[in-house]
């Protein structure tokens, strides 16, 4: 069985970032292609209740997700043999 696409989520855990390394390795060698997903966390709804604005928080979670997804990147790109 082959797949297409994958789609990989990251939580910008070490873990994570592993996973999708080897996600990518293995879609790689299938010929596939590779997408990356990171979901907002449901404490940025909480924004009304938090002195720190919508907008901030929502910057601060797409920092996240930025890191998360160069974390599997980055350790894809130092696994031997790609």
């Amino acid at each position: 069985m082959s797949f297409k696409r994958v789609l990989i989520a990251v939580d910008g855990f070490p873990i994570g970032a592993h996973a999708g390394a080897v996600a990518m390795e293995l879609d790689h060698d299938l010929g596939g292609q590779v997408a990356l997903v990171s979901v907002v966390d449901p404490s940025l709804a909480q924004a009304i209740a938090s002195d720190r604005s919508p907008d901030v928080l929502l910057e601060e979670a797409r920092s996240r997700a930025r890191l998360a997804i160069e974390a599997v990147g980055s350790l894809h790109d130092r696994r031997p043999g790609l």
